[in-house]
């Protein structure tokens, strides 16, 4: 996946799963998460698309829990770089972080950047690893 709007895969392969598999999105995401590989191009955090809790509820609210079996909020929390944090936007490089085996840069200097930039929420236990 490459930024923005293609991390909405992750969500679509694991409801694709979970059909098909009769899992569980947790499971459905596990599985499919060894699939996935994103590469940022964007070496700045204004660089990722964010979108707020509102406009997420009007566009995904019904996808969360018809599709995906899924709290609205357990949603947005694969978007956050604190899931607890309700008021924080939702932001599509933590749903590709959070839904990929594996981060890619674009070069090397690039994956150090990215690598710092997103460290917060590498250490918040994903098992994503930068090549």
């Amino acid at each position: 996946m490459n930024e923005g709007h293609s991390a909405f895969l992750v969500l679509e392969r694991a409801a694709d799963f979970m059909r098909e598999n009769g899992v569980s999105f947790q499971e459905a995401l596990a599985v499919t998460r060894a699939g996935n590989l994103f590469t940022t191009h964007t070496a700045v955090a204004a660089g990722f698309d964010n979108f707020s809790p509102s406009l997420m509820w009007q566009f995904f609210a019904n996808y969360a829990k018809e599709d995906l079996n899924l709290d609205f909020n357990d949603l947005l929390a694969l978007g956050r770089e604190n899931p607890l944090n309700l008021s924080q936007y939702f932001n599509m490089a933590y749903l590709a972080i959070h839904g990929c085996s594996a981060v890619n840069g674009v070069s090397r200097l690039h994956g150090e950047v990215s690598r710092t930039l997103l460290e917060i929420c590498l250490k918040g236990g994903l098992t994503a690893k930068y090549r």
